[in-house]
């Protein structure tokens, strides 16, 4: 991670919103004369009382174990999903809630699976890795950060993540029509097209908050 992202991870935490708040009230004080004397031992205590009491992102026990047969998917996938609720945005997390689904739903498709293990294998991989990488990530940033800080093409990481979570859930969408209609050719198309989305935006998010 570079110095700059580093320095503005730290504006943004909570622990120096919160210490500079309670810091601000020591000046405040000074300036209307209720503190006179070692005023700046005062600020800089209130700063660290701030910082020190302030929440830390939350412990969201990710489960690293790979999953393969369907019931290991299953289980991860709900894990996730409920990962999601405390660590995205209302938005995010209803659109992994939809992601949920439809795995859940090509799941229910084995038999066509079967003939088709490129596509059992997207599957895996978003829950196995995309999911995992982009939930842990995101939960380490910090709230404003994460909604206000421009981090790429002057999207936020908010939008960022809006933005891929919205196309993996229409590619997943897409590969349940085919699988429908048992179109082989168009599984394997839009399962490539799917699986570079999830190489780069697993990528994407390792490197926001690493």
């Amino acid at each position: 991670m570079s110095m700059m992202r580093r320095f503005w991870l730290y504006i943004y935490g909570m622990p120096n919103i919160l210490g500079s708040a309670l810091a601000l009230i020591g000046l405040g004080l000074f300036f209307t004369g209720v503190i006179k004397s070692y005023w700046p031992f005062i600020v800089f205590g209130l700063y660290g009382i701030g910082y020190l009491a302030a929440p830390r992102p939350p412990d969201l026990e990710l489960k690293l174990e790979q999953a393969w047969d369907e019931a290991e998917l299953r289980e991860k996938l709900s894990h996730l999903s409920a990962l999601a609720r405390r660590a995205f945005p209302d938005e995010a997390a209803k659109t992994v809630q939809r992601i949920e689904q439809a795995i859940l739903e090509i799941l229910a498709h084995s038999e066509n699976i079967g003939g088709q293990p490129f596509q059992l294998q997207i599957v895996r991989q978003t829950v196995n890795d995309y999911l995992p990488a982009v939930i842990g990530n995101y939960a380490k940033l910090p709230p404003a950060f994460a909604r206000i800080h421009p981090v790429r093409d002057g999207k936020t990481a908010q939008q960022l993540i809006d933005e891929q979570l919205g196309l993996i859930e229409n590619e997943l969408k897409t590969i349940l029509v085919d699988l429908t209609k048992e179109d082989a050719q168009a599984l394997i198309v839009h399962g490539e097209f799917l699986k570079k989305k999830l190489d780069s935006g697993a990528a994407d998010f390792l490197a926001l908050a690493n």
